[in-house]
């Protein structure tokens, strides 16, 4: 029996999968922009710190989704896990609400999706005993 994937766990993970991407693309070029360069001077974090948090995410971000796209429960504890750690980094290195805005609403929004009991049955073990 093949267990249909939900909605919200195709949701979830294409937003990780796309943004991911998307923004792993982008930082390379935006790294080298002097107005990005020189807001990140801003905060009290260093630079390389900064750049090396950022990859950290994007690939915590898009390694998981490609294994929650294949059942894979400790993918969603990872994905939730660091979500959670990275959000209390933003509001560390820059407590503007509205500098954070995007992943302050989609960090619980994706939580409760992939909390429901439709995702944790398909998070649920593949193992099927047959008697």
């Amino acid at each position: 029996m093949i267990k249909e994937r939900p909605f919200t766990v195709t949701l979830v993970c294409l937003y990780l999968l796309l943004v991911g991407s998307a923004f792993l693309v982008m930082s390379f070029s935006n790294l080298q922009d002097a107005k990005v360069q020189d807001t990140m001077a801003a905060i009290t974090v260093p630079y390389h710190v900064q750049v090396a948090i950022l990859y950290v995410n994007l690939a915590i971000m898009v390694i998981c989704a490609m294994f929650m796209f294949q059942e894979t429960n400790w993918a969603r504890w990872v994905y939730l896990a660091w979500g959670l750690v990275h959000l209390g980094y933003l509001y560390y290195a820059q407590p503007n609400f509205f500098a954070n805005w995007l992943e302050t609403v989609t960090y619980p929004l994706f939580v409760l999706l992939l909390l429901l009991p439709s995702s944790n049955r398909w998070f649920s073990s593949k193992i099927e005993f047959v008697d």
